[in-house]
């Protein structure tokens, strides 16, 4: 099997690290295919994945003269402890093998115990995690490996070029964008040049207020059924398809979610032999976390 896209760009994490925002801003450079969905999950389940690479390849509005890159963003590629993902990093190396497609990837990471705090608060916000009380001094054992980064960056170093990986950080993304979207650029071998827009906010959870779609609005749009049909859709539909959702949506105060003393630290000893690996092995710069790891 032939690809017929050449150059396939993947954002694979990590989860609340920045990834929609990274995503949003290189969808903006015109040598970059956007997916029509930024999330695909085709190498995390089996019932994407069989489908087959010509209907990967078709979410993409492919230009050959133009486009240098498809670009997708997709942290549960990183899931790599979770059974009811598959291993992408596999995936991804067979296919690649199969297609002669090349592939290049970016991990953006942040602060890991901010990043506990950001999924924490999302799931309040959405409502599909229980809130962690004050009293406990455990976390989830899955949010915490989502915190593992060296762990989960394990798999794509293992399986590709290091020079085809790039990590990268969200505490730079958003302290001086520019210099980091020009590193990215350089990363690519695309124009670095390119003036992008890099004053949107995307997925903030600042606010203390946000509008909540009733239940089960979010699992029926991630549906296949539901993401294929919406790809179809006219502009003017899916107008009033927001319009909808916004009558059907009610807002809900809350706060940004902190951890305890206790739970920090329950958190930095669940963590430390994977930060200390990913400062010695990735060298990533841990300790402006200001996180003691010795």
């Amino acid at each position: 099997m032939e690809s017929k896209i050449s150059n396939f760009l993947i954002i694979v994490g990590a989860m609340k690290c920045g990834t929609t925002s990274l995503y949003n801003y290189l969808a903006q450079h015109p040598e970059i295919a956007a997916c029509q969905t930024k999330e695909t999950g085709f190498f995390s389940f089996s019932s994407r994945f069989f489908k087959g690479f010509d209907f990967y390849q078709g979410l993409w509005d492919w230009q050959p003269g133009k486009h240098k890159y498809a670009l997708e963003a997709t942290p549960g590629y990183t899931r790599v402890t979770n059974p009811k993902y598959l291993n992408a990093a596999e995936k991804i190396r067979l296919t690649k093998e199969e297609t002669g497609a090349n592939f290049k990837f970016i991990y953006i990471l942040r602060n890991p115990v901010d990043r506990i705090e950001s999924h924490y608060t999302q799931g309040k916000k959405h409502r599909n995690l229980e809130v962690i009380k004050s009293e406990a001094a455990t976390i989830e054992e899955e949010i915490i490996d989502t915190s593992r980064y060296a762990m989960q960056i394990k798999e794509y170093y293992q399986r590709f070029p290091a020079d085809d990986i790039l990590l990268l950080r969200l505490e730079d993304l958003q302290s001086d964008p520019q210099a980091l979207m020009i590193k990215v650029c350089d990363f690519l071998e695309i124009d670095r040049e390119y003036s992008f827009e890099l004053n949107l906010t995307h997925n903030s959870y600042s606010s203390k207020t946000s509008r909540v779609v009733i239940p089960g609005y979010s699992w029926l749009r991630r549906t296949d059924f539901v993401k294929n049909y919406i790809k179809f859709m006219s502009g003017d539909l899916k107008r009033r398809i927001r319009l909808i959702r916004n009558l059907l949506s009610k807002n809900i105060d809350y706060e940004y979610i902190k951890l305890s003393t206790q739970q920090r630290e329950y958190a930095i000893t669940e963590l430390r032999a994977d930060l200390i690996e990913l400062r010695d092995k990735f060298n990533v710069d841990v300790a402006s976390w200001g996180i003691d790891i010795e």
